[in-house]
Formats: structure tokens, sequence, C-alpha cells
């Protein structure tokens, strides 16, 4: 979606994502040789992504607008937080300064604000396209995974790099790139030497029930399988029909993998039990998130 925007040469976006360094990594593979990429802070000077380039006198938002307008280059501005001073007692003068830059800027000159929200003033909605950076898809997250187990050499692998890998990037879909990173990291650390799947997989595991206790869900990490669940043939069957999206045939082919599952009904119907059973496809693990409601 950033790549399409930017293509079409859209002048303001908003990206809301954490993930700022994924955000500026994307913009600059964007960018090529065609575009040069400048990034702001109110923290750090402005800079380019090689910071060979440093405007040093370019500490707050309005000269920072100046700045951008006066660019004649093809050049992509990266802000970092931006939205905060669009807000407050001095909000409306850095939201109208940002109107004027953009109706003066030149045509290949193109603003990007990433920010952990993606609320905007009103008055911007016409003319800030609003995008969301996709969560890490599973080739980002098997890269992660490779390139920290690669930096540990002195650790033993119980299984193949490559199977680790991939298990790990199964069970951390959902989670950023750093989050990745900090599960993993904490799994060799506590591994004592010896790292297996399993050890990583409880580790993000673990990462995952930190971040969803801090919503009004409860996370329900592995328990035993399908087979203890008594009834329900046809979800049964069709859990073990749609698990094999997960296989690497599957794959190969583009099935899109499932996302989850909302079971719905009367109470005591098996929802409970069937919602605290962990489910597993083809060795891949799959997590339960539920949302416990008054019946």
């Amino acid at each position: 979606m950033i790549r399409r925007q930017l293509n079409a040469m859209n002048p303001l976006l908003l990206v809301g994502s954490h993930e700022e360094g994924r955000v500026i990594r994307e913009v600059v593979e964007i960018a090529g040789d065609k575009s040069k990429v400048m990034i702001w802070s109110l923290t750090g000077a402005l800079v380019d992504e090689k910071r060979e380039e440093v405007h040093e006198n370019v500490d707050d938002p309005v000269s920072l607008l100046d700045f951008v307008e006066a660019q004649k280059a093809p050049t992509i501005f990266v802000l970092k937080d931006f939205l905060q001073f669009l807000s407050g007692s001095q909000g409306y003068v850095v939201e109208r300064k940002l109107r004027d830059c953009v109706g003066k800027m030149s045509g290949n000159v193109r603003i990007v604000m990433v920010d952990s929200t993606s609320e905007i003033p009103r008055r911007l909605s016409k003319i800030v396209t609003v995008v969301d950076l996709p969560l890490p898809s599973q080739g980002e997250l098997e890269a992660v995974a490779r390139q920290i187990l690669t930096d540990s050499k002195s650790f033993h692998l119980v299984e193949g790099r490559d199977e680790i890998v991939k298990r790990v990037a199964d069970a951390a879909r959902g989670l950023t790139l750093h989050e990745t990173e900090n599960a993993v990291a904490c799994a060799i650390v506590d591994s004592k030497g010896v790292i297996d799947a399993d050890a990583l997989r409880r580790s993000v595991s673990g990462e995952k029930k930190q971040l969803v206790a801090k919503t009004s869900l409860e996370f329900h990490d592995s328990t035993d399988g399908m087979s203890s669940v008594g009834g329900l043939d046809v979800l049964i069957d069709w859990v073990g029909k749609r698990g094999k999206a997960y296989s690497d045939e599957a794959q190969k082919w583009g099935v899109p993998k499932p996302k989850g599952m909302l079971l719905l009904g009367m109470p005591g119907c098996g929802k409970t039990p069937v919602s605290y059973t962990h489910l597993r496809a083809h060795e891949t693990s799959l997590h339960l998130v539920c949302r416990l409601l008054l019946e």
C-alpha cells in the first residue's frame, strides 16, 4: 500500500505503525535511486538515510515544513511522531503550515508521517492518505529468526536450522519484528546452550501472552488435541481439513492460512472446551485467544 501511494506521487501519507524501522526501510527501497529520503524527529536532526547529509538547524515542525516547501529535488521526507504537533495550543499553527506546505511544495516531493496512531485532525482528512503497515510477513519473520540463530554460533541446535526457523516464524505470526527478536533472544538466553523449536515457540507464546494481557482478551497456549473433545464431529472434521492450509504444499499453491475461528452458540454447547483446546495442524501451533463474555 505504501509503494502504491508513493508511486502515485501522493504528497502526504500517514503510516500507522509501531515499527518505524520497517517503514523507513520500505520507503528507502521504494525510493531507490530516483528520490532522496530524509528522516526527521524532534530529538534528532533532519538527516538522509545514510546520515551523510545533516541539517541540525531544522529542529522544530515549522522550520521543517519551511525546508520541505523549499525542496525542489525528488525527495521523500519521513517524519516521526509528527501528529503530536497537530494538537494542543499550537496545533492549529502547525496544521495550517502543513496544509500550506502541501499546496506549495514541488510535485516530486512527498511526506510520509509515521506514528503509532492513525488519528488525524478532521480538517486534514481530505489531504492525508492513511495507510496501515501490515504485520511482518512469514518471510520477514523467518529472516529475523534465521539471523539471530546465525549470530548465536555457540549454541547447539537440536533440530535443523530451517525447521526451527519455520516453526518460530509460524508461532510469531501477529508479532512485530521487534517483538519477535525479543522473544527469540530470550529463548536463547534461557536455553543454556541448547536450542530447540519447542523452547523458542514457548518463548514466543510468552511474548504474545504479555501483549494479550494488556487487552480484554485471554490467551491460551498449547494444551490437548482435538481428540479430547467429545462430539462436535463436523467441527473436528473441518479443523482437520482446514489445517492443511498450513502445509508447505498449500502455501506453494497460494492457499490463504486461516487467521482464526469464531465459535457462536447457546450456553453449554461446548464452546469453552473447544476454545481451551489446542488446535494442531501438520505440527503447526495455533494459539487460541478468546474473549470471555457473560452469557
